[in-house]
């Protein structure tokens, strides 16, 4: 006799449902794999959300899709048949950050966990637990005990004040998500990606800090209190808008100062590597300023790196700047010469790429003109990051011209008596004047 947990009816085709001792009930899902093999499967929610997981099961191998559920499957196994596949395809700077998230965050968390096991409510509890002071803590001193492990000698764990930002957060979830994608695509995983099922309010938002935007008086302070050769490395970032590492990349075959143009074809990475850019979109010819073209002349001359495959910003043995002696050696050296409001925090290297923006917007640039400049892929990146921009420079005087010749006559105050006493032939005749239509037919009259 069975009993009631062990009940199973079939309550559509493919889909049954069977009683827990609980007496909650249970939905699975029955279908042919690609392989030809009966499946059956628990799918956890009532029975949408078993008619949605069959669906998408037939949908898939109707799309040529290979399924075959691999039950057994870890996430450590899928993070790695996914970077060995993926890895060689990736920007350097990518793939070492989604390494770093899979060494320290995702494998400690879920590398032993098959894939099955790991639903929205576990990725959610990992996003709460990197937000607090006590989760970073762990990291740090896991980080140390390895370091002094590797030195031989003791190392102390600095203290954690703060969980991990909201960006940093939103950073390891991308390789944690891909990685359950290539395991749907790839590997025979018939499960859903539970990192896209969180919704708005359990994923970290980041409030990004208002930007320090130079004036033109404070630009050219800053310019003017740098030293050689990092005055013509601002003065370049401000006057294109380009990016550190897109600046340091320039040869001077990229600079053609007869024509007034600059071509951005590469970068310099943090790696001292110079590196092909991140888009096509990020590959552009900007026009450059009679200022900037005079500036780079003197500096080309006084060089020792000429050919048209050197560095225009080189060190002295010939090879590229780094990233951070430019930060510190220059801008906040100057920064600091410049004696710029100390009441407003000191600018970074890529605000100098936001004030040429801004000055670009307050001048009546285009917006199109401009996202090619930034080398934005789209318009509507550079209309979202620089929305505040635009809508200050609408407020302008030319329109606040047109709104009072609009609404002068509709919002006036009314007229005194003494106004009301002055003959018509001496009242105004512009356009603000609200016209008697009963005096104009009395002279028609």
């Amino acid at each position: 006799m069975q009993t009631k947990s062990s009940h199973r009816e079939r309550v559509k085709p493919g889909i049954w449902r069977r009683h827990g001792a609980d007496g909650r009930p249970r939905y699975e899902i029955t279908y042919r794999d690609s392989d030809g093999a009966q499946r059956r499967e628990v799918v956890e929610g009532g029975i949408r959300a078993a008619e949605a997981a069959l669906g998408d099961r037939k949908a898939r191998m109707g799309r040529g899709e290979r399924v075959a559920p691999n039950h057994r499957l870890t996430f450590g196994e899928a993070a790695a048949r996914w970077m060995d596949a993926q890895g060689p395809n990736l920007r350097p700077a990518t793939r070492a950050a989604y390494e770093s998230s899979l060494q320290i965050h995702l494998l400690p968390a879920w590398g032993n966990l098959r894939l099955d096991r790991i639903d929205v409510a576990i990725v959610a509890s990992l996003v709460e637990r990197m937000q607090t002071a006590e989760y970073r803590q762990e990291i740090l001193d896991r980080s140390a005990r390895r370091r002094a492990e590797r030195t031989g000698r003791k190392v102390k764990a600095p203290k954690a004040t703060t969980g991990y930002r909201p960006w940093t957060i939103r950073g390891v979830l991308t390789p944690a998500g891909r990685a359950f994608d290539f395991a749907r695509r790839r590997l025979s995983w018939a499960g859903s990606n539970p990192v896209r099922e969180l919704e708005r309010n359990e994923r970290p938002t980041h409030d990004p800090r208002e930007r320090r935007i130079l004036t033109r008086d404070e630009l050219a302070r800053l310019i003017a209190s740098a030293e050689p050769p990092y005055r013509e490395i601002i003065a370049t970032a401000a006057s294109l808008g380009t990016r550190l590492g897109e600046t340091l990349g320039l040869t001077w075959a990229d600079v053609d100062l007869g024509a007034r143009v600059v071509h951005v074809r590469a970068q310099i990475d943090r790696h001292g590597q110079r590196v092909p850019l991140k888009t096509k979109r990020s590959r552009r010819v900007i026009e450059a300023p009679d200022a900037l073209v005079s500036l780079l002349r003197g500096h080309r001359a006084a060089s020792a790196h000429k050919s048209p495959e050197s560095l225009v910003f080189a060190s002295r043995t010939g090879g590229p700047l780094e990233h951070r002696n430019v930060a510190q050696r220059g801008l906040a050296r100057a920064v600091k010469r410049a004696k710029l409001d100390a009441s407003k925090r000191p600018p970074t290297f890529h605000e100098l790429r936001h004030a040429h923006a801004s000055a670009w917007i307050a001048s009546g640039g285009d917006l199109v003109e401009l996202s090619a400049r930034l080398g934005h892929r789209d318009p509507a990146i550079t209309a979202s990051v620089y929305s505040h921009e635009f809508e200050a420079a609408a407020r302008s005087d030319s329109r606040r011209a047109r709104l009072d010749a609009i609404y002068a006559v509709s919002v006036a105050p009314p007229t005194s008596s003494a106004d009301e006493n002055e003959a018509p032939s001496s009242r105004a005749t512009g356009p603000d004047r609200v016209v008697d239509l009963r005096e104009r037919r009395d002279r028609v009259a």
